[in-house]
């Protein structure tokens, strides 16, 4: 056995040293490279030692020009004799000491170059590819493995190899000033590079003044100048909420998520600091804030509306109706899905809603159990319709709501019954057309209707027989697509989708007076919601590619995404990414640790536990009483005393302990017939009448003992016929006593 083990190493070993000389050659060919490799070097050191003789002797002028001319060119023809014999000779050695074999051809310089780089530190390499061993001289290796030049570096590089082979003929002087040319060269690239840049950037300030002086004279003060975007949804961005004091932004998408954005927290990152799903698997429709920003209404596909904190943690959630009532007005709340939501604008209780069940509901958030009013639109046919918007005016005084049987309606919110609207357009838009959005101005006279008929439409409510302003050809094709007027009531924003989901959208802004187009900002996706908050003057525009835009002006605007928008990010650790992880020695865990066997298997042989020890049985009764010390036993021996100690109680007595509670306090039948029922009178007993009476008692008792006691017990020389008649008399004179 030793033998073969023996055997079988020494032919590993054989192998192994068969495979390493196969892939560096064997010792006799890399001491035949290391040897040609020191006597290259030892010729370009002999080369460079005469190359310095001969400038030296120039600098001194041993030699005149015209000699030194020719003698230059005698010298270079020599050099370059040398060298084509140095290279032949080389060649020729290599191929001595590693014999090629016969059709092969050369290997491919790009395979060689790891096998060259590994070579370098000993200035020889020799390598086998395909069984062929190819000796490598260190100065091509260097000339493999150099980089190729790019730009100026390349034509400097291009440079220095034409000007060796250029300057073998030259002087000192000459060379030295042929370097100063170069030098100066390359200064000047550098210059000419510096001054293109320093006039692109000139050109680009001039270009952002120029926008900013025509920015400044802007009439209508737009912040457009700047946009940041908020990355983080994966879907359309519906909606857009932001709290009064412009601390923090809502947005709310096809998701199904929500998510919150702190202006004071964020850094150019612009991450969100928060992310809920109000309702799984639907998307969230509207957001609305109550005046103090503390609370705010998220209105999803599903019918029952919810409020939460501004934290984003449900507060309440609204009933939702019963389905099976045709008339919608006596339902608690929503019976299918709600389109929108707003809080009032003065009231911090009060909420309207909008659905597709045909009503618009006033909610109060103290009862969530069942809305305040119920709002049915008005329909010329027996059907019922969807109303797909829904809005206060600035003053909380009017409720309009529009459906997709293209009316647009409007109730005064004091009204206690709202049957009739206040103002009623029957053909507002296109019929089976659903309203996205709908806007009041600052006093409540004109109100803005956006379709998805591709349309936007401005009403006064003095005249509402007709629109004053039809906008056409603006292409809308989702179900929040809004439209608002400005902070200062000078201008009117429409939002604007393409006709397919991937066309690009833009912001149209129109002047309020004139009704023209004024502005146009193009996105590059559809523009669906909008939010121009007015302390902060900043635009929030909610995209179809899930991106929220915040346009800017560092001119008109302040705080909100200013804040952030120049905050650096900081700096990540290194450490931060490393994970540490606790070392413990095997002889620590429980499973190494050395024990007692025995002491362990005492321990388990008195845990009940583990020996699965069976509940001893009951003891033996002790003075007529079961004893033990399991907790049956105790519960057992507790009755059997209860039991005794109730055997000696007296009912009587029990039952007139309460007597004077029930006389207090009757519960039953006792108030009914306090004042009716005569009070009962019971005959007083004597205590002589009570000692005879106890006598007598106590006398027949013992007479009847007596008779049984002659009726069992045999006597003799009386018949036993005789003993039972005199039993009998006996006992008859008892019939009247108690029966014991």
């Amino acid at each position: 056995m030793d033998d073969d083990l023996a055997e079988m190493a020494a032919l590993r070993k054989a192998s192994r040293f068969q495979s390493h000389e196969r892939q560096y050659g064997s010792r006799s060919q890399v001491k035949h490279v290391r040897e040609r490799a020191e006597a290259k070097r030892e010729q370009e050191a002999e080369q460079a030692r005469s190359l310095r003789e001969e400038s030296a002797r120039a600098r001194d002028g041993e030699v005149s020009s015209d000699d030194s001319d020719d003698s230059s060119d005698e010298e270079a023809a020599k050099r370059q004799k040398k060298r084509a014999k140095t290279n032949h000779t080389s060649k020729k050695q290599s191929s001595e000491a590693i014999p090629e074999e016969d059709g092969e051809d050369e290997e491919e310089e790009d395979a060689e170059t790891k096998a060259l780089r590994a070579m370098l530190p000993g200035g020889f390499g020799s390598r086998v590819h395909e069984g062929r061993a190819k000796a490598v001289n260190t100065a091509e290796v260097h000339a493999k493995l150099a980089r190729k030049p790019t730009t100026d570096a390349a034509t400097d590089a291009g440079a220095n190899s034409d000007s060796e082979d250029s300057d073998a003929g030259l002087t000192e002087e000459q060379r030295n000033q042929k370097d100063q040319d170069r030098k100066d060269a390359k200064a000047q690239r550098k210059r000419e590079r510096k001054e293109k840049k320093r006039q692109e950037k000139a050109a680009a300030a001039a270009e952002a003044n120029e926008a900013a002086e025509l920015h400044k004279n802007d009439p209508y003060k737009l912040p457009i100048s700047h946009e940041v975007e908020l990355k983080r949804h994966k879907k359309t961005v519906l909606t857009i909420g932001v709290e009064p004091s412009g601390a923090r932004v809502l947005t709310g998408s096809a998701d199904y998520n929500l998510k919150f954005w702190d202006f004071g927290g964020m850094n150019q990152d612009l991450r969100s600091f928060r992310k809920c799903e109000p309702e799984e698997a639907h998307p969230v429709m509207s957001i609305s804030h109550n005046p103090t920003g503390s609370l705010f209404l998220c209105v999803t596909g599903s019918s029952r509306p919810k409020i939460f904190d501004r934290d984003g943690f449900e507060q309440s959630q609204f009933i939702r109706g019963d389905m099976y009532l045709h008339d919608m007005k006596y339902t608690k709340g929503h019976v299918t899905s709600v389109c929108q939501g707003q809080w009032h604008p003065n009231d911090k209780e009060k909420v309207i809603t909008s659905s597709v069940d045909g009503t618009v509901r006033i909610w109060s958030i103290q009862q969530t159990q069942q809305c305040l009013e119920t709002i049915k639109m008005k329909v010329n046919q027996h059907k019922r319709v969807t109303v797909s918007a829904c809005c206060y005016s600035p003053d909380g005084n009017l409720i309009a709501g529009a459906d997709n049987n293209g009316s647009l309606q409007v109730w005064q919110a004091a009204a206690k019954k709202k049957l009739i609207p206040h103002k009623y357009h029957k053909r507002a838009h296109q019929v089976g057309q659903d309203a996205t959005s709908l806007c009041f101005n600052q006093d409540g006279t004109k109100l803005l209707s956006r379709s998805q008929d591709h349309t936007m439409k401005l009403w006064d409510l003095r005249k509402f027989v007709s629109p004053v302003k039809v906008w056409e050809d603006l292409p809308n094709i989702f179900p929040n697509t809004t439209v608002m007027f400005s902070p200062d009531q000078k201008t009117i924003l429409c939002s604007v989708s393409g006709e397919k989901l991937t066309d690009k959208g833009s912001l149209r802004f129109y002047d309020s007076t004139t009704l023209e187009q004024v502005r146009q900002v193009d996105t590059d996706a559809a523009c669906v919601s909008l939010k121009w908050h007015p302390s902060l003057n900043q635009i929030f525009m909610g995209c179809s590619d899930g991106i929220t835009r915040i346009l800017y002006s560092p001119s008109y605007s302040q705080k909100g995404v200013m804040l952030c928008a120049g905050k650096r990010a900081p700096r990540k650790d290194a450490t931060s990414s490393l994970k540490f992880y606790d070392i413990k020695t095997p002889n620590a865990l429980p499973m190494f640790r050395d024990t007692n066997q025995r002491h362990e298997r005492s321990q388990i042989k008195h845990n009940p536990l583990k020996t699965k020890k069976p509940e001893p049985p009951p003891e033996a009764s002790k003075g007529g009483r079961l004893a033990g010390p399991s907790l049956t036993m105790h519960i057992i021996q507790n009755i059997h005393t209860k039991q005794i100690a109730q055997k000696n109680l007296d009912p009587r007595d029990e039952l007139l302990k309460y007597a004077d509670k029930a006389a207090d306090d009757p519960m039953w039948f006792g108030r009914a017939y306090a004042k009716t029922q005569p009070v009962p009178m019971y005959a007083e007993q004597k205590e002589d009448d009570e000692d005879d009476q106890n006598d007598e008692i106590i006398k027949r008792i013992s007479n009847r003992r007596q008779a049984k006691a002659e009726i069992l017990t045999p006597q003799a020389g009386v018949p036993e016929e005789k003993k039972k008649a005199v039993a009998l008399k006996l006992l008859e004179k008892e019939k009247g006593g108690p029966n014991f």
